[in-house]
């Protein structure tokens, strides 16, 4: 998985060389040859899905963080690629089914972010941080229904790409809906 971490990086940073965080997640990659293993305290590498649909995006209220986010979460050793673990999450977070979308993001995330996590102590974790790397995909079928998975999920909405309360606070998240917006997709 690290090769194709790698890759995904190199051909991201021909595409947003001005991206601070490539270097970081490289430098994370370079020190750590676990970095799926979620109980790896130095960071592991997760993933998270940008679900868009008709000027909307698929958002969860996450309960342990206590905040509306993208559906998302650590990769599995199963997981063969980026974008399977994404659509995979996706799916266990909300019963969405996901597919990758056509052009350069269907190659590379269209954002990364390395953010804190807490200590918990019911799962035996530490302090750590994550290395995300963010994907875009469509809904397989637009007419499906949310399933909202309730062990770590409080809600699950269509929210519009417009809505800057909501948004506010999320600095990657409007990263990649600036790069939606300018057309850059």
């Amino acid at each position: 998985m690290k090769k194709h971490f790698l890759k995904v990086l190199e051909n991201y940073q021909k595409k947003f060389a001005g991206d601070s965080h490539v270097n970081s997640f490289l430098e994370y990659l370079d020190k750590n040859n676990n970095c799926i293993d979620r109980k790896n305290m130095n960071g592991h590498v997760t993933v998270s899905g940008l679900v868009v649909d008709n000027n909307k995006v698929l958002l969860l209220f996450h309960k342990v963080g206590n905040r509306y986010q993208q559906p998302g979460g650590h990769i599995d050793d199963v997981d063969e690629n980026i974008f399977q673990a994404a659509i995979r999450e996706v799916k266990e977070e909300t019963g969405m089914d996901t597919e990758r979308v056509e052009g350069i993001y269907g190659r590379i995330p269209i954002s990364l972010d390395i953010h804190k996590i807490d200590e918990r102590i019911e799962k035996e974790e530490g302090e750590h941080l994550h290395f995300d790397m963010m994907v875009l995909l469509k809904l397989k079928n637009p007419k499906q229904k949310i399933v909202e998975q309730i062990e770590e999920v409080g809600d699950v909405k269509w929210v519009d790409i417009n809505n800057e309360e909501l948004f506010s606070n999320m600095n990657t998240f409007k990263k990649a809906l600036e790069k939606l917006d300018s057309g850059i997709v």
